[in-house]
C-alpha cells in the first residue's frame, strides 16, 4: 500500500516522455542514450561525451537528467570507473530510454556480458593449456659423452662457457646407435653426444617433433679433457618455447676433424708444449716427468759417473 512518507523519486518516471522527446534536449539526450545502448557496452569515450552533455544541460528539469547527474556523479567520484560502475552506469542510461526500447537494449547488454564472460573463460583456458604445454615432459642433468675423442675436447676449452645454449642434432644415420644425438654449439661444432642411457627416450620424443631447451651447467676441469655439464628439458610439440631437433642446421655437425690446418697446427704446437710440462698427479704430491726428460736425466747422470771414474 502506497503512503504519503514513500520516497516521490521512486514514483517519479525516469524515462523520456511524448512531450519531454518533442524538445530539443529531450531529442538529445534520446539519440545519445540511444547511440551508447546500441551495443550493449559502455565506452569511456561515450561516458565523456554524456557527462559533458550533462553538464550543458543539467539546469533542465527533466527527470532523466536530474538521474543521471546524481548517477555519474558517484561513478566519477573516486576518478576511476571499474566494470561494476560501469554497468551501473549503463543500466542507469537503460532507465532513460522509452519502455519500448528498454528491454531492446537490456539484451543487448546482457548478451555483451555474456560473450564477454565467453571470451574470459576461453582465454583462461587458452593460458592453462599452455601452461600444461610449457610443462617439461623430461629433464636432463648429464655430462657430454665423448669429449675425448676427434679433438672435441679442444672446442670444448676454446668455445664453451657456463650458461651458453647448446643444441641437440640427431644423427639416425650413426653407425654405433640408431639413437645417437650429437651434442653441437650454436656455430654447429660439436662437443660430443648425449649419453646412451637418456638416448632411446630422448630421440623418440625429439623424432615426434618434440621441442627442447639445454644449456651448459658448468664445466668439469679434469685432467687431460674438460667436460660439459649440460641442464636440458624435452616438452611437447605444442609448447610456446624450445627448439626443434636441429634440422634447420646442417645435418653433419662440424668436428674437430674438419678444423682448418692452421688451427690444426696451433693445436698441436700448444698440445706438444703442454705435455713437456712437469705433470702432477692430484693428492700426492710427486712430480712426473715426460720420457725424453728422463732420457736426458739418465744420460747425463751416466756420463758424470765416467767422468768421475777416468779421473
Amino acid at each position: 500500500m502506497s503512503t504519503a512518507a514513500e520516497d516521490p523519486v521512486k514514483k517519479r518516471r525516469l524515462s523520456l516522455t511524448i512531450s519531454q522527446l518533442s524538445t530539443v534536449a529531450g531529442a538529445e539526450l534520446y539519440s545519445l542514450c540511444q547511440a551508447i545502448t546500441h551495443d550493449g557496452a559502455l565506452s569511456d569515450t561515450e561516458i565523456s561525451e554524456l557527462s559533458r552533455w550533462i553538464d550543458d544541460n543539467r539546469h533542465l528539469e527533466i527527470p532523466a537528467i536530474e538521474h543521471l547527474v546524481d548517477t555519474i556523479g558517484k561513478v566519477l567520484a573516486d576518478g576511476h570507473i571499474d566494470d561494476s560502475e560501469r554497468k551501473h552506469l549503463l543500466k542507469a542510461i537503460q532507465r532513460v530510454l522509452p519502455p519500448l526500447e528498454r528491454d531492446g537494449a537490456e539484451q543487448r547488454r546482457l548478451s555483451r556480458e555474456d560473450q564477454e564472460l565467453r571470451g574470459k573463460a576461453n582465454l583462461i583456458r587458452s593460458f592453462k593449456g599452455q601452461e600444461v604445454h610449457n610443462r617439461p615432459l623430461l629433464k636432463l642433468d648429464f655430462m657430454v659423452a665423448g669429449v675425448q675423442y676427434e679433438g672435441r675436447n679442444l672446442i670444448v676449452e676454446e668455445q664453451v662457457d657456463v650458461d651458453m645454449p647448446v643444441f641437440f642434432s640427431r644423427e639416425v644415420d650413426n653407425e654405433y646407435s640408431k639413437h645417437a644425438i650429437a651434442i653441437v654449439l650454436e656455430n654447429n661444432a660439436m662437443i660430443g653426444y648425449l649419453p646412451e642411457e637418456y638416448a632411446p627416450r630422448v630421440a623418440q620424443l625429439l623424432d615426434g617433433g618434440c621441442k627442447y631447451t639445454a644449456r651448459v651447467k658448468k664445466v668439469l676441469e679434469g685432467r687431460n679433457v674438460s667436460i660439459p655439464v649440460v641442464l636440458a628439458e624435452v616438452f611437447s610439440r605444442s609448447a610456446t618455447k624450445g627448439d626443434i631437433a636441429l634440422q634447420r642446421r646442417s645435418t653433419s655437425p662440424t668436428r674437430a676433424s674438419e678444423v682448418s690446418p692452421l688451427k690444426k697446427s696451433r693445436q698441436r704446437s700448444a698440445r706438444t708444449k703442454e705435455s713437456s710440462k712437469p705433470q702432477h698427479v692430484a693428492g700426492r704430491g710427486r712430480v712426473f716427468f715426460s720420457k725424453p726428460i728422463v732420457i736426458g736425466i739418465f744420460l747425463l747422470s751416466l756420463w758424470f759417473l765416467l767422468s768421475q771414474l777416468w779421473k
